[in-house]
């Protein structure tokens, strides 16, 4: 029985309504079928096949089994779906992948969206395996097609939805637009994964929220991102979905800004994120902007993204070393600072009869914080959203002397004062001195003295440098203008304060310096448990960065609070179990569980719940650590201390099972006998 002017109820590709729609290909036609193999050498939803008399390479996407008569689905969502594809079938453009039609297996039954086969992967794949290579002119390009392929998709009335660097394809290097509605249509519901840093705030605020074409120009200013630096927005949230939604819904946007971007494009891209769509420009207004963009040859190499610029008008500065980009916390930024000091009067520093530095001055930097930030480089692995993997970090003290001792600070102990030239404020910049570039947020001329001193300054000089800084009445107090991070969490991010661990020693790092700092700032009334923004102490902090056992000890004998939960509930104890449940280095494993036996020694509390996006069974949280230790399979001796610790052994899951039947069902059989064999302790 077929609606009025609709689907019929049952929907099959025989059917004459979506016959006289859209293209049907014979299964039978295809030859030299071949499923795509994914990463992991699974089969995907793609197959390759040999199509027509010219045996045209052509590509078919599994859509679902029996998807045009299958009860579960709206009708009135499968009908949008045909209509849609109706009109992408009649899409012909250089930069929007061909849709040629439908096609279905008879013997399994599956339904397939038969495409034009583009060979270049997506746009995300290119960017990491060209984007060292690709110059700006290349950039320009790219973007530039991708408006092309836009503009004409919205002209015939379409809008994606959808677009993402996933979603453009290169075929011999040029971009295509795929993947259009139709996977609304098909999923039902949008997925929100990786993919979120894409998708307009307005409809992660309101499901019911009706996305257009402007939700397409906040998705491409999003691409142009990615295209300009090379790496996807929001990176270092790593898998921290809840923390990504809340920065995005907070209005958070990444305002990093890869150096050699022409100012032009970063205020296009920008202006794509407005919060109100109809302040967003059209594609065709990007395009026409986009081909009005001048390449300035001497910013075209992407590899010169990290060098220090010096001026023309300096001729006496020697060559500047080379800083390489860090992403350093989430309100990740760029800006461009210069620094001119006064080297008239140089001065001395000791304490308690020590010569710190021959020249302190040099190394105190400039306006101690205002403007230091910019002279301050560090190194950067991105693939890893927790830090800690990459290679130990050079000491900052070389390149903070190289930096600092091209224009030495003076420090005029008479008036305990900077000093400026006259006609210049603080905060001016003074073109004509010194350049420098840095992806970071914490080389911002409005970060507090004490937030840059505590993360740059050598181990040998921070503590004269922040009682210096105690005498010119700075405030000890001051917290990073983006994340609203303390000292506390400054000093984890300088390497210089820790000695080196050697994983086979069986003696942890003393970490003598970071150990002084911290009693200094106690000493000096700051609070060890201060928070950020999301809740976050420096137990938090170091073992997200660290993942050092010496470290969490030094924090710990000076009273750090093991039990205090962020915003979402995660405790330093759920923080390890929930890095447990994600790596699989043993070395890194074996650091955390010495971690685990320290915050437990120092009054962690086992019973309270794990936040819903950590450890779940079947969407439930666990009960309580205990039964989160043995999920994961810990070493018996960390359950034993649980269990003397006073976690709860009498504990249900949600399911009602008891802490033997919960290890019984997720096969811990170690976990078992020992429960079993020591039924005194529970």
């Amino acid at each position: 029985m077929e609606r009025k002017n609709g689907l019929p109820r049952e929907a099959t590709l025989d059917n004459e309504y979506i016959k006289n729609r859209i293209n049907i290909i014979d299964y039978e036609s295809f030859e030299k079928i071949t499923p795509l193999l994914s990463k992991n050498q699974i089969p995907s939803k793609i197959v390759l096949a040999s199509y027509g008399k010219k045996q045209t390479t052509v590509c078919l996407k599994t859509l679902r089994p029996n998807y045009f008569n299958n009860k579960k689905f709206d009708r009135n969502v499968i009908e949008r779906f045909v209509n849609e594809l109706m009109l992408l079938t009649k899409l012909s453009h250089t930069n929007v992948v061909k849709i040629l039609g439908l096609c279905q297996d008879t013997i399994s039954d599956n339904t397939f969206l038969v495409m034009r086969y583009v060979n270049g992967g997506s746009l995300r794949q290119y960017l990491q395996q060209n984007y060292s290579q690709l110059t700006w002119i290349d950039k320009k390009r790219i973007v530039e097609e991708i408006g092309k392929g836009l503009h004409y998709v919205h002209n015939e009335g379409i809008s994606h939805r959808n677009l993402n660097p996933d979603n453009i394809l290169v075929n011999d290097g040029h971009m295509m637009i795929s993947n259009f509605g139709t996977s609304n249509s098909e999923q039902g519901i949008l997925t929100l994964n990786e993919m979120i840093s894409f998708i307009e705030p307005l409809y992660l605020k309101d499901r019911n929220y009706q996305r257009d074409k402007r939700s397409d120009i906040y998705s491409l200013g999003v691409v142009m991102y990615e295209v300009s630096s090379g790496r996807p927005p929001f990176e270092l949230t790593g898998s921290n979905f809840r923390l990504l939604l809340q920065l995005i819904l907070n209005g958070d946007r990444e305002s990093a800004i890869t150096p050699g971007t022409p100012i032009q494009y970063v205020q296009l891209y920008r202006n794509c994120w407005s919060e109100d769509p109809n302040k967003r420009p059209t594609a065709e207004q990007i395009l026409d902007k986009i081909v009005k963009i001048d390449i300035i040859p001497s910013v075209h190499d992407s590899n010169r993204r990290f060098k220090l610029e010096l001026p023309q008008k300096s001729p006496s500065l020697d060559p500047p070393p080379l800083i390489s980009p860090r992403v350093d916390s989430i309100g990740w930024r760029n800006s461009i600072h210069e620094i001119n000091l006064d080297q008239s009067n140089s001065s001395y520093f000791t304490q308690s009869g020590s010569n710190f530095e021959s020249n302190l001055g040099s190394n105190l930097g400039s306006n101690l914080g205002s403007n230091l930030g910019s002279n301050l480089g560090s190194n950067l692995s991105a693939s890893d959203p927790s830090l800690n993997s990459r290679p130990r970090e050079k000491s900052r003290s070389a390149s903070y002397e190289i930096l600092l001792n091209k224009r030495p600070f003076v420090l005029n102990e008479k008036s305990q004062s900077f000093h400026i030239p006259t006609n210049e404020k603080p905060e001016e910049i003074n073109p004509n001195i010194f350049k420098i570039r840095a992806t970071s947020s914490l080389f911002d001329s409005r970060q507090p003295q004490i937030i840059l001193m505590a993360r740059y300054s050598p181990s040998k000089s921070i503590i004269p440098v922040l009682n210096t800084l105690k005498r010119q009445g700075a405030d000890l107090m001051k917290r990073d203008i983006y994340k609203k991070k303390t000292i506390f969490h400054s000093l984890v991010w300088n390497d210089d304060l820790f000695d080196i661990s050697f994983e086979r020693s069986k003696k942890l790092p003393r970490h003598d310096r970071f150990r002084s700092v911290i009693r200094w700032l106690i000493s000096n009334g700051l609070d060890i448990d201060a928070t950020d923004n999301f809740g976050w102490t420096v137990l938090h902090e170091a073992i997200w960065k660290r993942k050092e056992p010496g470290v969490i000890l030094a924090l710990l004998e000076n009273n750090a609070n093991p039990n205090i939960a962020d915003n979402f509930g995660l405790t330093p104890l759920h923080q390890c179990l929930d890095i447990l449940r994600k790596t699989k280095r043993d070395d890194e494993n074996f650091n955390v569980f010495t971690i685990i036996k320290l915050l437990l020694n120092s009054g962690a509390d086992p019973n309270l719940t794990l936040p819903d996006y950590t450890l779940t069974i079947s969407g439930a949280s666990l009960p309580n650590c205990l039964f989160a230790a043995v999920y994961l399979g810990l070493p018996l001796d960390i359950i034993e201390l649980m269990i003397k610790r006073g976690a709860d052994a009498t504990s249900t899951t949600f399911m009602g099972l008891f802490l033997l039947d919960f290890a019984s069902k997720v096969n811990n059989t170690l976990a078992l006998k020992y429960l079993a064999d020591n039924r005194n302790l529970m």
